[in-house]
């Protein structure tokens, strides 16, 4: 029988007995050392959850395999992007993407990359997998790389439910990145807007200009996408304008950068050649997002040359002050030599010649609701509202001025689907800068469609600044 032996073998003396427990004490403290540490998560929130649990497609849930490096990598960075270069550095950096991407790139900087490295992502649509993305990046030999996990959408992404992309280092869950399906909000879609030459390497745009004279041609507006909305879908145009009359409908195009291969779809220009020369005046354009005019921007023709930059005037207090030096005389008088050649009696900074205050337009806002003392808005800005049909939508068009008097006329002309609808002034309230607010209430459809109102902000006779809102049927 083999109980007997075994029992012998477990009936030890009490000396083995303690020898034996040390030596399992050891084993299990080589195997603790060897197991992965957590690796650093420089964005995002750590998700508590173990591992996803479904699966579709022949996509595995997380295995229990445990990787084995020598070094730690380290991962710096994470982002997501629908294009990317050859080394797999984003291109195209957003958090939101269309309902129908070509590829899209969780691409994560590291560093101390060793052999053996393994990389795992799981892409996710609500609870579900939809996609794993696996990658093992060579290593990095002292030096940060950039490593591109891929993912190829096999069907239309549903911008209702939460996406989300899960990464992981070996077993190690690092964290959950969430990005949005769909378009986005239209008031994000310009980060930048301006008459310049480029823009730099941060995308500010460079060599900004608002004054041309009669001559210059062609004018180029240009205009960077902000990477906060997905631009597949977005159709830009601008209107350009001399006071109220339109003179010019110009489609956006792609911009492409000196010595760059491909436009880069994020970086649009308009660019306006008149067909003679413009007379003097103030000029505005307006961007339109798919026939929805979202931003202004004004410009000057002027017969007199953009004014040179300014550098400033010395004044009194920094020439060297006279004080009489020493002189044997006793006369508190300062030496007659150094006087009065700086401080014609200080003449004030080119002051008093009345800087006429020019009253101006800074902003305009389409809000529901308005705070009744400073009339600023509360929400917005609004761009599209849906209302009960055949019902009338309130809402306020709240502007924001500056130096303005009680001369200066400020109205509202109101377009319905490019129509005039209606025009209302502004009772001067005698403030000098600061918002003003007026109650709009406009038709909402009685059947289905939409109609699109625009808000055109009149200072003075001149069209200033102006928003569009969609009203839909509920």
């Amino acid at each position: 029988m083999r109980s007997a032996p075994i029992r012998s073998r477990l009936e030890v003396s009490a000396p083995r007995q303690v020898a034996v427990l040390a030596t399992l004490i050891l084993v299990a403290l080589a195997v603790t050392a060897c197991a992965p540490a957590a690796v650093e998560r420089p964005i995002g929130t750590p998700i508590p959850s173990a591992s996803p649990t479904s699966a579709v497609d022949g996509v595995s849930s997380p295995s229990a395999t445990t990787q084995a490096v020598n070094e730690r990598p380290r991962v710096e960075r994470v982002t997501l992007s629908t294009r990317i270069d050859g080394d797999g550095a984003p291109v195209d950096e957003t958090t939101v993407v269309s309902e129908w991407p070509e590829m899209i790139y969780l691409c994560v900087l590291m560093s101390e990359i060793a052999e053996g490295t393994r990389l795992r992502a799981y892409w996710f649509a609500g609870s579900d997998i939809v996609g794993q993305s696996d990658m093992s990046p060579p290593p990095s030999n002292g030096r940060s790389t950039w490593v591109a996990l891929r993912y190829r959408p096999v069907a239309k992404l549903n911008p209702a439910v939460e996406h989300a992309v899960e990464l992981r280092l070996g077993d190690i869950l690092i964290d959950r990145y969430f990005f949005r399906v769909g378009v986005g909000e239209p008031s994000d879609a310009i980060a930048e807007l301006a008459f310049a030459s480029g823009f730099d390497e941060h995308g500010e745009p460079t060599d900004v200009r608002a004054r041309f004279m009669p001559h210059e041609s062609p004018l180029r507006l240009l205009m960077r996408i902000s990477n906060q909305v997905n631009p597949s879908g977005m159709d830009f145009a601008s209107l350009w304008y001399r006071g109220d009359a339109q003179i010019a409908h110009i489609d956006g195009s792609e911009l492409r950068a000196t010595g760059a291969v491909d436009a880069d779809p994020r970086r649009i220009e308009f660019v306006y050649a008149p067909p003679a020369q413009l007379t003097p005046g103030a000029y505005h354009v307006d961007v339109l997002l798919n026939g929805m005019a979202i931003r202004t921007v004004r410009f000057t023709i002027s017969i007199e040359p953009p004014p040179p930059t300014r550098t400033p005037q010395p004044t009194a207090t920094t020439e060297p002050s006279a004080t009489p030096t020493a002189e044997p005389t006793s006369s508190p008088m300062p030496s007659p030599s150094p006087t009065p050649s700086p401080r014609p009696s200080p003449t004030p900074p080119p002051s008093p010649t009345p800087v006429a205050l020019v009253p101006e337009i800074r902003d305009v806002t389409v809000a529901t609701m308005i705070d009744e003392s400073s009339r600023a808005p509360l929400d917005g800005p609004i761009f599209s509202v849906e209302r009960p049909s055949g019902t009338l939508a309130d809402l306020w068009v709240a502007i924001f001025v500056t130096d303005l008097s009680t001369h200066d006329l400020v109205e509202v002309a109101v377009q319905r689907d490019g129509v005039a609808y209606g025009r209302v002034a502004l009772a001067s309230t005698g403030r000098a800068s600061g918002w003003i607010a007026v109650a709009v209430h406009l038709d909402v459809p009685s059947s289905g469609g939409a109609f699109v109102y625009t808000f055109e902000v009149v200072l003075n006779g001149q069209r200033a600044l102006a928003s569009s809102c969609q009203i839909r049927a509920a």
